[in-house]
């Protein structure tokens, strides 16, 4: 089971955001850092919901047929993710009544791109919209060591893939 902790900053000191019977991981902290978005297997499989920071016992369901590895477009107004080979995005928006997210809309389809068992996140959206993904070299292994890096840093330290912009 995972959970998922804010820590500060300042004097370093955590406490739990996310923590209860089910596994929550994967956050994404959006741009204005007022929401987060995050995988939970609390359906019996795991999903993409999105809290407020400041209240996490409000979740709003984004994905309804599985779904993890979140991030979000640099303006928050949009929320990527993946659900197997498939790349997903829904639209998002705060208004009166809170958060809300349009129906997830296809963005594209693509086996070859890496997705870890482990649930690591190897894509990033840049500005333009475009996406950086690591893709697997034909042949290699499968990495055996995580790495906190961005993907162009990760095939910097030899993990087998070449990173490039989708």
């Amino acid at each position: 089971r995972d959970d998922i902790w804010l820590v500060s900053l300042k004097d370093r000191s955590g406490k739990p955001l996310l923590n209860g019977r089910f596994s929550e991981g994967q956050p994404a902290l959006s741009p204005d850092g007022r929401f987060l978005a995050f995988s939970s297997d609390r359906s019996g499989r795991f999903e993409v919901y999105v809290t407020p920071v400041d209240d996490p016992t409000v979740w709003t369901p984004i994905s309804s047929s599985g779904g993890g590895q979140v991030r979000w477009s640099t303006d928050g107004r949009e929320l990527f993710f993946r659900d197997g080979s498939r790349m997903l995005s829904v639209q998002v928006s705060v208004g009166a009544s809170g958060f809300a997210a349009t129906a997830p809309m296809l963005v594209f389809d693509s086996p070859r791109y890496f997705s870890p068992a482990d649930g690591s996140v190897y894509y990033d959206v840049a500005r333009d919209g475009r996406f950086v993904m690591v893709e697997p070299l034909p042949g290699a292994a499968a990495p055996t060591e995580k790495v906190a890096a961005d993907a162009s840093a990760a095939c910097s330290l030899a993990l087998p893939c070449r990173a490039f912009a989708a």
